[in-house]
């Protein structure tokens, strides 16, 4: 028998995305299936629309993405769960391929996809933009129930980048991942998008980072302890750009964004002694300070550090 699959959808304000949402899973014809949709405090007629078509519904008020799917973890009872934002799409098959991959590899706490994104065009046509990527993406991936007893939930406290975090958890647990090379999820791009401002997703990721800090800090991981992989080959690499890579286009994208993050976290640990008064939060602030943390070319972590050691020894500020 199949191992059932629990899909949990967050809504907040999807209105124009839910009936193509909803049909998407039920297109996916798996069995057995529980769709939970979360409404996180719409405005905008989703919860009207989601009650109208009989569906369970779960309300949280207006929590953020991370605990509208922690409400949706605890509310089912299946032996996985995917996760579906209302704004992407499922290829098709899409929980058949990687409920037989998560079957056939039991060591493995959750089986993961390929992403693809899209963007709608005026006549209603889809383009597709970018070559297929594994990166951080819920929505490419399906997780054994057992996993988030193993790791923990979503954390609440963060409004981006929970699934960053919940993957660098993964990773510190030495989590096993079922690989399936096949696009699995389709990535949409649009201006009112919770990642459409590099800025704030940026922050999320930088408190992602901090949050893996404190658990090597408190004793919560040991980085020393051999993985199966490297961190950064665990989390994957996005494309160029989120959005259509046309010549002159500045945003760098998933893939600069954490390569970033991981070269200079790792310099700042060699320098630190140097600036005694340089936690690494501040290091970044200082760095990002001038101009829009990913849209500029990345300035080598060592040179920045030795341009702004001598201010940091003088100042006496508290870390």
């Amino acid at each position: 028998m199949q191992q059932s699959i629990a899909v949990i959808m967050a809504v907040r304000n999807g209105l124009p995305f839910l009936d193509e949402a909803i049909q998407c899973v039920k297109s996916q014809s798996y069995s057995p299936l529980e769709l939970v949709i979360v409404d996180d405090g719409s405005t905008d007629g989703s919860l009207e629309a989601l009650q109208n078509a009989g569906l369970r519904i779960l309300q949280t008020p207006s929590l953020g993405p991370a605990a509208a799917r922690n409400a949706g973890i605890r509310a089912t009872v299946s032996d996985a769960i995917a996760f579906l934002d209302v704004d992407d799409l499922w290829a098709p098959g899409t929980l058949n391929r990687l409920g037989a991959a998560l079957g056939a590899n039991r060591s493995a706490g959750f089986a993961q996809g390929l992403i693809q994104n899209f963007r709608v065009l005026e006549d209603g046509s889809k383009r597709f933009f970018t070559s297929p990527y594994r990166f951080v993406n819920l929505g490419a991936a399906l997780f054994r129930r057992s996993l988030f007893d193993t790791v923990g939930l979503l954390d609440e406290t963060l409004r981006f980048s929970e699934d960053v975090d919940f993957l660098m958890r993964c990773w510190e647990k030495d989590v096993r991942r079922a690989l399936v090379d096949e696009v699995t999820l389709y990535y949409r791009r649009h201006p009112d998008s919770l990642t459409a401002s590099v800025e704030s997703e940026g922050f999320g990721a930088v408190q992602a980072v901090k949050r893996r800090m404190d658990r090597a800090r408190h004793g919560l991981y040991d980085p020393k302890q051999p993985r199966h992989l490297p961190g950064l080959e665990y989390i994957g690499l996005g494309p160029k750009s989120h959005d259509d890579e046309q010549p002159g286009n500045t945003a760098h994208g998933e893939r600069r964004k954490f390569s970033l993050l991981w070269k200079e976290y790792a310099t700042w640990r060699h320098y630190r002694k140097e600036l005694s008064h340089c936690s690494y939060v501040r290091f970044l602030a200082e760095r990002w300070s001038v101009r829009s943390t990913w849209q500029v070319p990345f300035v080598g972590a060592k040179r920045v550090f030795q341009k702004m050691a001598e201010p940091l020894r003088r100042s006496q500020a508290p870390v």
